[in-house]
């Protein structure tokens, strides 16, 4: 199999974060009312070819198989919080808030739009790793107990998730490799690549 050359060359997928966190940003729900959120992280999942599921309500869990590498029994879980505050915008952005008195005040919309490009990355280059990534969009970080506790009883219940089953896709180019390197999955480097 030929390792795809352009596997580090993410600008794509960044102009992708910044689009979802566009929408995302002008369309804010607050913890546990995040049903349009929802839709549309499980309509940018489904166009992938995922097979979305709701967890805790109003969030959204997926899964991304591997398949080259010997990491198979490897599992790293990538969360990313969806909820807003329930503030009044006032920046003027052309992508403000368009619900009154809610806004992504805590950066929700980053991760959110972010994890979604990853999962775009991931599908597209899932010949390149070995291993499983589990996405968690968690619904009311911003409350307590919020969505977290649902989410960690449900994924406790239903999969033995390994020490090595949290991390954080940060970085670029090859640093990118060497932190899902580090969280347990393989990875293969395209050849001639820094």
């Amino acid at each position: 199999m030929e390792t795809d050359e352009n596997m580090f060359d993410i600008d794509t997928y960044a102009r992708e974060a910044a689009e979802h966190r566009h929408y995302l940003h002008a369309h804010p729900e607050p913890s546990f009312e995040e049903q349009g959120t929802q839709r549309y992280i499980t309509d940018r999942l489904r166009s992938l070819g995922l097979d979305p599921s709701s967890i805790a309500g109003t969030g959204v869990t997926a899964t991304i198989a591997g398949t080259q590498g010997p990491a198979k029994d490897k599992v790293l879980l990538l969360r990313a919080d969806i909820d807003a505050l329930r503030l009044t915008e006032e920046t003027g952005l052309p992508f403000s808030s368009q619900n009154k008195g809610v806004m992504h005040a805590c950066g929700h919309d980053g991760h959110t739009g972010t994890l979604l490009a990853v999962a775009h990355w991931l599908v597209d280059h899932r010949d390149q790793f070995g291993g499983t990534v589990k996405l968690l969009f968690q619904p009311a970080e911003e409350i307590s107990p919020g969505g977290a506790e649902p989410c960690v009883k449900r994924g406790s219940s239903r999969t033995r998730m390994s020490p090595l089953s949290s991390g954080c896709i940060c970085g670029t180019r090859s640093s990118l490799a060497r932190s899902v390197c580090a969280q347990g999955l393989s990875w293969r480097k395209p050849t001639g690549s820094s």
